[in-house]
């Protein structure tokens, strides 16, 4: 790894140096722009959060001669974390830019590709650079993760060696082809510790370099191939001796030990035009144990064959779209089952008429586990023998379907209508002893339907909205169902300076037509712009919840007031995002609607409301929605039911609300990512740990047993002793107790390592039944503590989940394990 740091050095070192100031005074000599945002939050209620919580968010940037820029940014919460950890929430970070050199100092985040450096945060400085047209660089230097020192008296201290990390990438367009390398090392620190580690807490000192080469090409004038291969060098414990059992293409830059292992991985695409439309096939391998320092989390030990293809047809009124899919693992034949998924989606949109649009999705997942070793089913005497490693599938199909309707729409008001539908099945198959037919084991259904309704009074700027939602989960054991009307009015004032709106819902929860839950949620939100610089948000939101119980009726009730101020400021001219919002190219409407377009991440959005609906509601996070809690759910209605009632305002004013339907989606997207994250961390670190306490635990239970049998009453129970009063019987009782609480304790451990093993990467957690209730179940403490942390921080969501999830599993222990 040392080999790599001169060349490093000195590379950061030239482009540090290339300065040229020739563009200075042909344009304002100082630019100064920025803004800041501040937000407090009030919470009174039940759930496991501070009462007050603040967070500061700033931004500035100077601009020198129209060449030179200094953005500097920063974000700081007053949310406390009551244990010990090695990342960061609090940060500082600069990018200065300067033509075509760009500099990222402070605390920040860089991306290489998915196999080497992929969003982990370091502290240190990076670069981005263009110097021409063709070539691209990108390096970075910092620490990956902070040094914590071990500490035996709290259980939720993390104890991790300092790790320091360095990258270059390098990218060249040539004329008919392109062609790129990264390299990226991380290394811990043996000696940033002063507390020695135990070998129980399973943390060593790691080491990694990871090579990637790329290249893309176009084939036959219509086809881009994109292509990438990675081999990632893995050193478990730099302190081990020996030398590595296998060798990489990055053994000349790793100085491995007993403990280093070499792994690849390979990505290959394809896509070509053809007609209105493309089709397109990818290939994805991925090692057994594949991972790098440079990434938060990776899915490895699978090969992924897909195709898609779409296609726009009678004259641009249906667009189609497919897309197809074969994924396995076990690649090294380790495993004693294997995975097989496949996958198939088709989506259709439909213009029927000029007042009606259609969009219509169906998906099916079916995964196949088989057993490797036949002898194990031909040798089974009993169906109890190897029952766990019969064949099983299962199979997972969804189906949605969207309209809109504009109704109508005059000088004075406007009328339009929406219905929704989502249908979500699964069954689980599993093979019949010796039988070769398979029953069902498990089923779900899960259906999700709403209607809108929204009018519009123009002169007056007054909005109304109405709509039901309901939804019905049935099981093979259940059925839960949910039902709620919602209505929602929004209203201008002083000429369209304050923006304000009230929204209500109810919903009823019933399992097997029992009340379970009435909950009632009312949310004011007013905002006021003042002098087109400084924005006054304030958003009052009440929860009542009412559960009927055997004995009484409990009731608890949530309040949460946010109040923010957000201020922007430039002494040049008008910000980029301001001009793009002056610059809305106008469409040609369908029917009497307002039509706009505007580009977000990337992607352009057009058409009347409804049209918007339809697209900006793709990007929904579907599982991640599944789990939406009702104060979730409401920011993103309310602004949906905004967007719709706006389909007859002015240009400006549709755009505003499509884009606040689209933030308040991502901004659940985001919190949706980060608590899959944040099981996934919490699993693997329990997983760890169990780990690690597996051999101890295992002593101590066959010590208890082996004093219960070498005791003269040799291991009986309790209750086949008949002399009571003796001496030996007072001490076997005593050693007795203590063999049935360590055989407990042995038992409900041995059971929640099985399920954790069982897990693999996050399709495993968004598959697995028992973390999806589970995940279900903690969806609104998580999502209240998330709004309070407030900085998409998959880590400090973790700890707060561990805790619950241990409990959660010794639960189902104490129920299920034997």
């Amino acid at each position: 790894m040392n080999k790599l740091l001169p060349h490093f050095i000195l590379l950061c070192s030239f482009f540090a140096t290339a300065q040229d100031l020739t563009q200075i005074g042909k344009a304002k000599l100082f630019t100064l722009g920025g803004g800041i945002s501040a937000n407090s939050v009030y919470y009174n209620g039940e759930g496991q959060r501070d009462p007050f919580t603040y967070v500061l968010n700033g931004n500035l940037n100077l601009n020198i001669s129209n060449v030179y820029n200094l953005p500097i940014s920063f974000a700081y919460s007053n949310q406390e974390f009551n244990f010990s950890q090695p990342f960061r929430f609090n940060r500082l970070s600069l990018s200065p830019s300067y033509k075509w050199l760009t500099a990222h100092i402070g605390d920040v985040t860089m991306t290489f590709s998915p196999y080497t450096l992929s969003g982990h945060q370091f502290s240190g400085l990076g670069i981005d650079a263009t110097p021409t047209p063709e070539l691209k660089i990108s390096a970075m230097y910092g620490r990956l993760i902070k040094e914590n020192e071990f500490d035996s008296e709290d259980l939720q201290a993390i104890a991790a060696f300092r790790r320091t990390g360095y990258g270059l990438k390098a990218a060249y367009d040539f004329d008919k082809f392109s062609l790129g390398a990264i390299i990226f090392a991380a290394s811990d620190d043996v000696n940033s510790l002063e507390i020695p580690v135990p070998v129980e807490a399973d943390v060593n000192p790691q080491e990694n370099v990871v090579l990637s080469l790329s290249g893309k090409t176009t084939l036959f004038k219509k086809a881009i191939l994109q292509v990438e291969y990675a081999n990632s060098g893995i050193t478990e414990d730099k302190r081990a001796g020996g030398n590595p059992a296998n060798n990489g293409a990055v053994n000349l830059f790793l100085q491995g030990n007993a403990t280093t292992n070499y792994y690849n991985a390979f990505n290959a695409q394809i896509n070509m035009s053809v007609g209105n439309g493309s089709v397109g096939a990818t290939y994805e391998r991925v090692d057994p144990e594949y991972r790098t320092l440079g990434a938060y989390f990776f899915n490895n030990d699978l090969e992924n064959i897909a195709v898609n293809a779409s296609q726009t047809i009678f004259n641009n009124a249906v667009n189609l779209s497919v897309n197809a899919g074969l994924q396995r693992d076990n690649l090294d034949d380790t495993k004693t089952t294997e995975l097989q998924r496949v996958v198939g989606a088709v989506n259709v949109a439909v213009k029927a008429t000029e007042k009606l649009n259609i969009n219509a999705s169906y998906s099916t997942f079916q995964s196949v586990t088989n057993i490797r070793d036949q002898f194990d089913f031909i040798n089974a005497v009993s169906p109890l023998d190897n029952i766990d490693t019969l064949n099983y599938r299962q199979l997972s199909r969804s189906a949605t379907l969207n309209m809109t309707y504009a109704i109508a729409k005059t000088e004075q008001k406007s009328q339009n209508a929406s219905i929704n539908l989502s249908l979500q099945d699964t069954e689980d198959l599993q093979e019949q002893f010796l039988s070769g037919t398979q029953s069902t084991v498990g089923a779900t259904t899960f259906l999700n339907t709403g209607a809108n309704y929204s009018l519009q009074f123009v002169p007056i700027d007054l909005n109304i909205t109405a709509g039901i939602n309901a939804s019905f989960n049935t099981t093979i054991e259940t059925e839960n169902n949910t039902l709620g009307p919602t209505l929602a009015v929004s209203k201008l004032f002083l000429d369209k300076k304050i923006r304000s709106s009230l929204a209500a819902s109810y919903n009823q929860s019933t399992t097997e037509g029992v009340i379970q839950n009435r909950i009632v949620n009312i949310r004011l939100n007013a905002g006021y712009q003042l002098l087109e610089k400084h924005q006054f948000n304030l958003s009052l939101l009440s929860l009542f919840r009412n559960t009927p119980l055997a004995t009484a009726q409990t009731q608890s009730e949530d309040f949460t007031a946010t109040l923010g101020y957000n201020y922007s400021f430039s002494t040049g001219k008008k910000t980029a995002k301001r001009q793009q919002q002056n610059n809305t190219t106008p469409q040609k409407g369908y029917g009497d609607l307002t039509t706009i377009q505007f580009r977000a991440n990337g992607q352009i959005y057009e058409g009347s409301a409804p049209e918007l609906d339809k697209q900006i509601s793709l990007q929904k996070d579907e599982a991640g929605f599944a789990f939406a809690p009702v104060t979730a759910l409401e920011p993103v209605n309310t602004a949906k039911l905004e967007m719709l009632g706006s389909q007859n305002a002015t240009e400006k004013e549709l755009k505003e609300a499509a884009i606040d339907y689209l933030s308040a989606i991502e901004e659940y997207n985001a919190f949706a990512k980060a608590y899959t994250e944040a099981i996934q961390i919490a699993v693997f670190q329990l997983r760890r740990d169990a780990r690690a306490l597996d051999g101890s635990i295992k002593r101590e239970y066959v010590i208890a047993e082996s004093n219960i049998k070498d005791h003269p009453y040799k291991g009986k129970p309790l209750s086949e002793i008949t002399d009571t009063g003796s001496k030996e019987y007072a001490s076997y009782k005593t050693l007795y107790a203590s063999y049935e609480k360590r055989l407990k304790i042995y038992t409900n451990h041995t059971y929640m390592l099985d399920k954790l093993e069982a897990i693999k990467g996050t399709r495993g957690i968004q598959k697995d039944p028992q973390l999806a209730a589970f995940k279900k179940e903690q969806v609104d403490k998580i999502y209240n503590s998330y709004i309070s942390i407030k900085n998409n921080d998959a880590q400090a969501l973790s700890t707060l989940i561990t805790g619950d999830l241990i409990i959660y599993y010794q639960n189902l222990a104490n129920t299920f394990a034997n």
